[in-house]
């Protein structure tokens, strides 16, 4: 499996960085709608008009290209489908979509019609408007009394969160509750509700959903503040918003949704329960994966394998099913290893097949085999950045902290002497914020090059940090985060939805995005994903490293890998709280 002359040629390549391959190759597939199979759909290469051809009866087409070419998808009355070739790409299965002219949200009251956006927009014109969890709020246009206090009036004699509120707002009280164990009041607000028990109220600081009272803000850093006690308002909150709502925005903090949805994407719709667990993907699983996971000794999982492989040897998925069973569930890693060696052929010169072994080695503890298989990706793709941010990574897997900050600077080199193009609004924020982390955690020393605009200086983060990765570029999935009180928000990656970031992926090379949770966020955080396909007919590797504590000296990490095969289907990937960790579905 091992190239000898890999280490040598890894090294010669990171002096000599590479551009697409020119190979022409036939490319095709099928083109569909909701519908079923479109014909004449127009498919060409960008900017070069002899190149095209319209797909058939049945959906299907033909078409020569090479790496790096842009397949646009043509159709009247449908929305333009654009995408990249990469070097493994043979087959495209698009499905296309009416094109919709998408019109700006819109709040209707009498005659009178009003963006959404730019009532956010007007955030600090407006003194009687707030930024929430659920979007902006203006007292003026809501159902239901507000009341607000705005920085003009919280002045900074006022003793605490706690003097200001009692102070400041009629109406609201501590009663007789309080936290007699930290002495810290919970408030209550008369007509929140008409429940025989009083509840408490809740705080919405940023966006942020707190049970506890934020005994932990700073009066100074307070710039606006509203109560809600309408029914009609609080029932996005579900139960735990009937003793009313404390909205609170800071100054540091966000003033639309937009720019607070990667610190903590809870801030859309309530969660429906619809994701199901591992019983139900098993249920999914191929004939030869249950009957293997159904053995009762090495002997007999061996003997399956040997019949199943007679079918499926040549099939990679199978190889890497395999090899991840016996690894783990047999606790058989020479078996394991003895399969992927007998089938490497199936792996080598494709990088999507290789990252998925890699995945299936980090997560097997495999760390030495995992980086040996990044190096033969690098071979193949070093103009990818993920290709630089996997070997970083891998290499501090290892403890060789040097190498791996090594990797960041050569990278950064590349981008200043224009090698490289750096993608700023994503993974070169993402390679910063390792970089950044790398040397405050592991006290590596190295001459910091800050010529380039894209070689940016990311605060270190801390908290925690969820880092996700898949190994096929063409997929297409959802990720659904659900905060502790069933708040969510679904992060689209789909050329539907997130066509841009798609496109910027493909021209820059990464296949990573990054979550980070304020440490301070109480209960459990859970992870869903809904798989919509790759354009082919194979799983896609979905790889979550969660850090705990991340930029502290207590910092830890934990790897999980999810095959993503059953489509459509929401699904339970993990749950996360600082008292338990990280718990499977």
């Amino acid at each position: 499996m091992k190239n000898p002359k890999l280490t040598t040629l890894f090294l010669l390549l990171l002096s000599f960085p590479l551009g697409w391959a020119q190979n022409l190759r036939e490319i095709s597939g099928k083109v569909s709608d909701s519908s079923g199979p479109l014909e004449d759909v127009r498919i060409s290469i960008k900017d070069k008009v002899d190149s095209k051809t319209f797909s058939s009866l049945d959906g299907s087409y033909t078409i020569k290209a090479q790496t790096g070419d842009i397949l646009l998808f043509t159709y009247a009355g449908m929305k333009t489908v654009s995408i990249q070739i990469e070097d493994v790409t043979r087959f495209i299965n698009p499905i296309m979509y009416p094109y919709v002219n998408q019109l700006d949200e819109v709040i209707v009251e009498s005659s009178n019609r009003i963006s959404a956006n730019v009532m956010a927009q007007r955030y600090f014109e407006r003194r009687n408007g707030i930024q929430s969890a659920y979007g902006f709020i203006d007292g003026d246009r809501t159902a239901g009394n507000i009341l607000f206090l705005g920085q003009e009036d919280i002045m900074p004699v006022n003793l605490g969160l706690a003097n200001l509120l009692q102070n400041r707002f009629p109406g609201v009280s501590t009663g007789i509750l309080q936290n007699l164990a930290s002495g810290v009041p919970v408030f209550l607000m008369r007509g929140a509700s008409m429940t025989a028990a009083p509840q408490p109220a809740i705080f919405d600081v940023d966006g942020q959903v707190f049970t506890n009272f934020p005994n932990w803000l700073d009066i100074g850093n307070i710039k606006r503040i509203a109560i809600i006690t309408s029914l009609s308002m609080t029932v996005k909150y579900g139960s735990l918003g009937s003793g009313g709502v404390v909205v609170i925005n800071t100054f540091s903090g966000p003033p639309t949704p937009e720019s607070h949805s990667k610190k903590y994407l809870g801030n859309s719709e309530f969660y429906e329960g619809d994701a199901v667990g591992m019983d139900v993907i098993r249920n999914n699983w191929p004939e030869y994966k249950k009957s293997l996971y159904a053995s009762t000794s090495l002997g007999m999982a061996k003997s399956l394998y040997g019949e199943w492989s007679q079918k499926y040897g040549s099939a990679p998925y199978f190889i890497l099913d395999a090899q991840h069973f016996f690894a783990t569930e047999m606790n058989d890693p020479e078996f394991a290893q003895q399969i992927v060696e007998e089938h490497y052929s199936e792996f080598q010169n494709n990088p999507v097949l290789l990252k998925a072994l890699a995945y299936q080695y980090e997560v097997q503890g495999e760390r030495k085999k995992a980086n040996d298989i990044y190096k033969e990706i690098f071979l193949l793709r070093p103009h990818y950045a993920q290709s630089y941010l996997d070997m970083a990574r891998s290499y501090r897997d290892l403890g060789q902290f040097n190498q791996a900050a090594a990797i960041h600077a050569r990278y950064n080199y590349l981008l200043d002497e224009g090698f490289m193009e750096a993608d700023i609004q994503s993974v070169q924020e993402i390679m910063s914020t390792e970089f950044n982390n790398l040397i405050s955690m592991e006290n590596v020393l190295v001459e910091r090059q800050l010529n380039n605009e894209s070689n940016l200086e990311i605060p270190l983060i801390k908290g925690t940090r969820l880092v996700f990765e898949w190994n096929d570029g063409e997929a297409e999935f959802e990720l659904q985060f659900v905060g502790p009180v069933g708040q969510s928000h679904v992060w689209k990656h789909t050329l539907r939805d997130n066509g841009d970031l798609i496109e910027r992926e493909k021209k820059y090379g990464f296949s990573t995005m990054e979550v980070t949770i304020d440490e301070d966020l109480p209960g459990t955080l859970v992870v869903n994903a809904k798989y919509l396909g790759n354009k082919s007919l194979t799983p896609t590797y979905l790889k979550a490293t969660i850090y705990s504590d991340y930029g502290s000296d207590k910092q830890q990490k934990e790897v999980k890998l999810f095959p993503l095969q059953l489509k459509e289907v929401n699904q339970k990937l993990f749950s996360f709280s600082k008292a338990i960790g990280v718990a499977l579905n």
